[in-house]
């Protein structure tokens, strides 16, 4: 039984199960094959499926991979029945210059006409397809290129060690890449277009001549072979037709950036290895194994230190392609709909090596953060316009948002190191929605509205606070967001800062932690049980308080918020405040208040 007539011409084995009790009488026989009446061997074979049709399966050279396999395990001798562009020969009779479908029905009507058909009948089975085309795969043997790496596993595998990989699981793909080889690179297509090989063959001696270095690049279809003539003295010199996998040419991109650059007279600027290589995962196979390859080949090296490795992004039950109906989403039809730093922000949300879902509320996101960031930074202006130059010792709120920026560029750092993009996103995210505007920018809003309530001291720490962080957020926001980083930048702070861009500066080291904190924790934890209170009790939160009573637990703590009293009745609207001392006190701190009475409007 088959499924592939057509491919009887090419029949060389039948083979079965050696358990298969059916079939084990035929050992050592051989069979005719029908209606082209050529004698094959009949072999035993585990890789038989013994439940499958009938138990005796034909090998043809070729139907699929798996008679690629017997063809090579018992030495089989080669039958060609279609030429380079899948037209049949013409020994194959009725099939002859048909494609697969026609030259299917052709010897299928051949057979019911000779009475060698006894049955025939529908089946759903799996065919092997092109990825792109759709198309069924037709096998054929024709001479290829290859570079050796079968011999050089465990060199590969050493070096591909030597690199840090992001995250590090990937790296267990390459491995099982490596180990599981079974055949040298074949680096050789045949296509109408690409980086041609170098190469004449002489007809005479069958000779392969190479160009000469000094005469590169040459493209042997369109020019003669720069020797003259062969070994032998023959000149009937025919070009290379084949040209290179892609991969062959841009598993060289580490070599190509070393040539442009000392080109352009920094011969010693790049050496390798390079510092980082950025992909997805699903080339570790081709680009990152390749290049890992050419590396160790030409300069026993690696290519790279460092390799990230990005997911895809899906939609439905795959990655976006136009072969899974996400054509639509374009940059273009994006671009159309988002801004640039809205779409960059949601890339940047998805971890290293993990696929995500694409997300038009992700992007919205983002664009809402890009609003805010805006509003923000406007607002330091407004307060702020020009950078201050008094250096004034910082108070515990200037202090407290201090060692919360020190914090976050600590993780953002240190998360950029390990190639975690997205977690840097996230402290970067932490800090200036919940620390810088919750929180900094209510407790010092009252100080720009109400001054005359607050020190010289506090007013110019402030401001020189103020004015660095959004300066800082600018510069934590830039790897994301670009766009609008760079155009608040160049119209509130270049003329300060004197840098040509956001993109150029540099992150300095953030402040030291400081003690005061829990003065500010303090402060913050009193507003929020304020705003609890006001909301509960369904009141705006502009509402005055007639008076509010804090206890907290230490006496160090009530001095400290004393300080702040006008902090506390600035953002909490008190019109009263009083601080008391409870060392029995279960929190830090516990408030007790009165709303001002709801006013009665006559209208």
């Amino acid at each position: 039984a088959t499924t592939r007539p057509e491919l009887l011409p090419a029949c060389v084995a039948v083979l079965y199960h050696p358990n298969d009790s059916h079939f084990t009488h035929l050992a050592g026989t051989t069979l005719i094959a029908p209606y082209f009446n050529n004698a094959v061997p009949c072999i035993a074979d585990t890789d038989v499926q013994p439940d499958k049709g009938t138990g005796l399966v034909m090998c043809c050279t070729f139907g699929d991979q798996t008679d690629i396999t017997w063809y090579e395990r018992h030495a089989l001798p080669l039958k060609t029945v279609m030429d380079d562009k899948g037209i049949w020969l013409t020994h194959t009779g009725p099939m002859s210059g048909l494609r697969a479908p026609e030259a299917r029905a052709a010897i299928i009507n051949a057979l019911q006409e000779a009475n060698l058909l006894p049955e025939q009948k529908h089946i759903s089975h799996a065919v092997s397809v092109h990825e792109r085309c759709k198309q069924p795969i037709e096998y054929r043997v024709i001479p290829q290129w290859f570079i050796k790496i079968m011999e050089n596993k465990e060199l590969f595998l050493t070096k591909g060690e030597e690199v840090a990989w992001h995250p590090s699981f990937m790296f267990s793909r390459y491995r099982d890449w490596v180990t599981n080889l079974g055949w040298d690179w074949c680096i050789s297509r045949q296509r109408f277009y690409g980086v041609p090989f170098p190469l004449w063959h002489c007809t005479d001696c069958k000779a392969v001549l190479t160009a000469p270095e000094e005469s590169l690049p040459i493209d042997p279809t369109e020019s003669t072979y720069p020797g003259g003539a062969c070994h032998c003295g023959s000149t009937a010199l025919v070009g290379e037709t084949d040209v290179m996998d892609t991969w062959n040419i841009s598993s060289l991109t580490p070599q190509i950036n070393q040539a442009t650059v000392a080109s352009h007279g920094y011969a010693n600027a790049l050496p390798l290895p390079f510092s980082l290589r950025p992909q997805a995962h699903d080339i570790i196979r081709t680009w990152a194994f390749d290049t890992i390859v050419k590396s160790a080949y030409a300069q026993n090296s690696i290519p790279w230190t460092s390799i990230v490795i990005s997911g895809h992004v899906t939609q439905g039950n795959g990655k976006i392609s136009k072969s899974t109906g996400g054509a639509a989403l374009t940059p273009q039809s994006l671009l159309a709909c988002h801004s640039a730093d809205a779409i960059r922000y949601w890339a940047a949300k998805a971890s290293p090596g993990v696929d995500t879902a694409f997300s038009e509320e992700q992007i919205k996101v983002g664009l809402r953060l890009q609003t805010k960031l805006w509003n923000a930074l406007r607002f330091i202006n407004q307060q702020v316009p020009t950078k201050p130059t008094t250096s004034a010792p910082l108070d515990p709120i200037n202090q407290w948002i201090s060692s919360k920026y020190a914090t976050a560029v600590g993780l953002y750092k240190a998360n950029f190191e390990a190639a975690e993009y997205a977690k840097a996103l996230e402290s970067v995210e932490n800090f200036f929605w919940n620390d810088f505007c919750d929180n900094y920018l209510e407790l010092i809003k009252d100080r720009f509205f109400n001054p005359d309530k607050y020190s010289a001291n506090q007013l110019n720490a402030t401001s020189q606070t103020l004015y660095a962080m959004g300066y800082h957020l600018l510069q934590l926001y830039a790897p994301f967001m670009p766009f609008v980083t760079e155009t608040l930048y160049q119209k509130l702070y270049r003329s300060f800062e004197g840098g040509i861009s956001i993109h150029t500066s540099r992150l300095t080291d953030a402040p030291a932690l400081y003690s005061a904190e829990p003065i500010t924790e303090a402060i913050i934890e009193i507003v929020n049980q304020v705003r609890r209170h006001k909301s509960e009790a369904h009141r705006s939160l502009k509402t005055p308080l007639l008076g509010l009573d804090i206890t907290v637990n230490t006496q160090p703590l009530a001095i400290g918020l004393l300080a702040e009293e006008a902090t506390i009745t600035g953002i909490t609207k008190a019109l009263a405040v009083t601080i008391t001392t409870n060392t029995a006190l279960p929190t830090t701190v516990a408030t007790s208040m009165e709303l001002a009475p709801e006013e009665t409007v006559t209208l």
